[in-house]
């Protein structure tokens, strides 16, 4: 591979996944999502989504260090129980509020 090959690959990860925990981002769900939806011929899309209410206290309490630690070991548990099947990612965090998804 060329090092412009190696460079351009490392790019278009890099603005696909969230650099936290390594799943796809919320612009690569919102495009799988419409994707799944225009090819479903009708079939329901099914969707799960984890609120980390409360997340917010991880990050005060234990700092944000841990709460870093915690969101990326969660999404690497996520996406082997999920396998290479089902699409997992980070659709993104609202730390005023305390919040984090992943779809």
């Amino acid at each position: 591979m060329t090092e412009e090959h190696l460079r351009n690959a490392a790019l278009k990860r890099a603005a696909e996944r969230d650099r936290l925990t390594g799943l796809f981002n919320r612009s690569v769900f919102d495009r799988r999502l419409a994707e799944a939806v225009r090819h479903s011929a009708g079939t329901p899309v099914t969707v799960m989504l984890l609120d980390l209410d409360g997340f917010k206290d991880i990050n005060d309490t234990l700092g944000h260090l841990v709460g870093d630690i915690v969101l990326a070991a969660l999404g690497q548990r996520l996406q082997a129980e999920a396998g290479d099947d089902i699409f997992v990612a980070r659709w993104g965090g609202d730390c005023r509020h305390g919040r984090h998804r992943i779809a």
